[in-house]
């Protein structure tokens, strides 16, 4: 998103980009305005995920400034912001979708068990150091797709046996989707899709 500077004007940009002219606006405002959307967005968080918005602008004192060096600006501060905001909100969303997870004792026991099993395993198989602690970390998170299958079902006690198979059965998906979404998981995605086969496939 580019922003400028009462009549305001706003377009598509890109897929997920928007550009906002504001006319008669300097500096100060625009920040004023950016501070608003950021607050905005932050209402419309949905269950623990953040919603969030990279956001570049540029001012134009004058008509002779030319427009695509101005776009170019706003645009370059999007992609700066952008940059440095999206590890820390991957760090945010997956803290909290792992702390919600834990709210639920038996799950964070089974995980802490299988995390240690795992371990004990990789160890007797002579895996590598880095090998034991990515199956260390994909055992703690295998079931962290139960969040996703049990947000549909609901948390009510509603639920029929058949909905709860189906959340059982659909969890590892869930969760590779999940884990895939951060770059910090991906290499424990195919791992956690993988955790309901049978030992030989």
């Amino acid at each position: 998103m580019y922003v400028s500077g009462r009549r305001r004007w706003r377009r598509r940009w890109g897929g997920d980009e928007f550009v906002l002219l504001l006319p008669r606006m300097d500096h100060d405002e625009v920040e004023r305005i950016i501070e608003r959307i950021h607050r905005e967005l932050a209402l419309n968080d949905i269950t623990v995920i953040r919603s969030s918005a990279s956001i570049g602008y540029a001012v134009k004192y004058a008509v002779e400034e030319n427009s695509a060096e101005f776009v170019e600006r706003a645009e370059a501060m999007m992609y700066r912001k952008k940059a440095t905001d999206r590890h820390k909100q991957q760090e945010q969303n997956l803290s909290a979708i792992v702390d919600l997870m834990y709210r639920d004792e038996s799950l964070s026991i089974h995980a802490q068990k299988t995390s240690e099993f795992a371990e004990m395993f990789g160890r007797y198989l002579n895996l590598s150091e880095e090998k034991i602690q990515i199956l260390k970390e994909a055992s703690r998170l295998h079931d962290i797709g139960t969040i996703a299958e049990y947000t549909k079902i609901g948390a009510g006690g509603d639920a029929t046996e058949e909905d709860k198979l189906a959340a059982l059965r659909n969890h590892p998906v869930s969760g590779y989707q999940i884990l895939n979404s951060f770059d910090k998981t991906m290499d424990l995605a195919d791992i956690v899709l993988a955790h309901h086969e049978w030992w030989d496939g």
